[in-house]
């Protein structure tokens, strides 16, 4: 993508980085439109963004995912890991989010930043939100473990989401640097918070 940006500065360069960020995924939900209903290329369903959140606001993208919204694509976007609740709320907000990856930090008031709000009441209205939108979380338990070696597997929040009814996949993130499986990672979550049957179910079923 290197040469792609570089057009895009050299023909845009009085624009700030935000905003050559923004048009580039613009084009990119326009090429993936093009490629879906003229090129007939069916299999493309949906778009997603991932990477570093501190210091990328997902509310860059939101143009591009407003675009993608009426093209009816699904969305998927990589929040609250490496930042806290308020990547979340960017995500389901701006970014029309269906699915979020990690999701780690969405109780996390301690996190929140913004100074014209009650950073608990903050937590509770986005935590009620993504329940009733049946917004998923994408969990990767063993990648969490490996990225914050501080973590013990009991006092990750996937417990606390199930309590609260968020809907929740159990992943693995990446299966190569994270030495795991769909099974083994559903292992872990079934064993460490006792989950019934029917919770096992769910995850499953949510996960496909």
């Amino acid at each position: 993508m290197s040469r792609f940006y570089d057009g895009l500065y050299a023909l845009h360069p009085d624009e700030s980085a935000d905003e050559i960020t923004s048009m580039a995924s613009v084009i990119l939900v326009q090429a993936v439109q093009k490629s879906r209903d003229q090129d007939k290329i069916e299999s493309i369903c949906g778009v997603d963004i991932a990477g570093a959140e501190r210091g990328n606001e997902a509310a860059v993208h939101e143009k591009a995912f407003d675009l993608a919204h009426r093209y009816f694509f699904h969305k998927t976007v990589h929040a609250g890991e490496g930042f806290g609740p308020e990547s979340i709320g960017q995500a389901v907000k701006y970014l029309h989010a269906e699915r979020i990856g990690h999701g780690f930090h969405l109780f996390n008031a301690d996190l929140v930043t913004k100074g014209t709000e009650d950073a608990s009441e903050y937590v509770k209205r986005l935590v009620n939100w993504v329940s009733d939108l049946r917004i998923t979380m994408e969990v990767c338990l063993t990648s969490n473990l490996n990225t914050m070696p501080k973590l013990k597997i009991e006092d990750h929040p996937f417990g606390k989401m199930i309590r609260n009814r968020i809907s929740v996949t159990i992943n693995t993130d990446n299966r190569l640097i994270s030495n795991t499986n769909t099974v083994e990672e559903l292992k872990k979550a079934a064993y460490t918070f006792d989950l019934n049957p029917k919770e096992l179910r769910e995850l499953v079923i949510t996960d496909r």
